[in-house]
């Protein structure tokens, strides 16, 4: 739990910075520097066409995360893909009308709906 207020700011919501970048963009770099050199080597190693076919699907299943992670939408995607294989209902329905008694209204004895301040 965050505590938030003019004095105790949130500190869950700030990035760490280390030299000036945050922790996120040094993760996502270091991922793309990963993909990059997969690349040349699928590139120094595999024929013409075989590196076309392979390098594409490649490098958008692996590039796919580190780009958003440097955009900052990693966690609105990751929620929209989330949502197509979970079912979300906020809904609650069981088909019966409930009838209230009148003797549901009145207030019992000894119930009282305010706090005596001290």
């Amino acid at each position: 739990m965050a505590l938030s207020s003019q004095f105790y700011k949130d500190l869950s919501k700030i990035e760490r910075k280390i030299r000036g970048t945050s922790v996120r963009q040094l993760k996502a770099v270091s991922m793309l520097i990963g993909i990059t050199a997969l690349l040349v080597v699928e590139s120094l190693f595999l024929p013409n066409w075989a590196f076309w076919v392979i390098s594409l699907p490649t490098s958008f299943a692996l590039g796919f995360y580190p780009f958003l992670l440097l955009q900052n939408k990693w966690s609105t995607t990751k929620r929209k893909i989330e949502l197509y294989f979970k079912e979300e209902d906020s809904y609650y329905r069981t088909n019966q009308i409930r009838r209230y008694e009148a003797s549901e209204f009145i207030a019992k004895e000894g119930v009282k709906e305010t706090k005596k301040e001290k």
